[in-house]
């Protein structure tokens, strides 16, 4: 299954995250299959996610959809994002 990818920074995670919270009618019906959110330990503002997608076309879509950048400016998001669509390979052992 495809997977994802956005990293970016934000003024204020605080502030940032129930902008995120509330966008996830959108992912959900991008067919995201939930995921992880991450932040940098150096940097707790330095926000990345990896959503699990069922479908690549409603992911690319979402990821162009205007309302997204429109949630993100609002949200204080600094900068363009980096953003990536990634197929899984393996499972890495311990």
């Amino acid at each position: 299954m495809p997977y994802l990818y956005i990293r970016h920074k934000v003024e204020d995670y605080d502030a940032w995250r129930p902008h995120f919270d509330d966008h996830d009618k959108a992912r959900k019906e991008a067919s995201s299959q939930g995921g992880w959110l991450f932040r940098s330990h150096e940097d707790p503002n330095d926000i990345t996610m990896l959503i699990e997608v069922a479908d690549l076309a409603k992911a690319k879509a979402l990821v162009a959809d205007p309302d997204l950048k429109a949630v993100m400016q609002r949200a204080g998001v600094v900068g363009p994002p980096e953003v990536a669509l990634l197929e899984k390979l393996d499972d890495l052992p311990y």
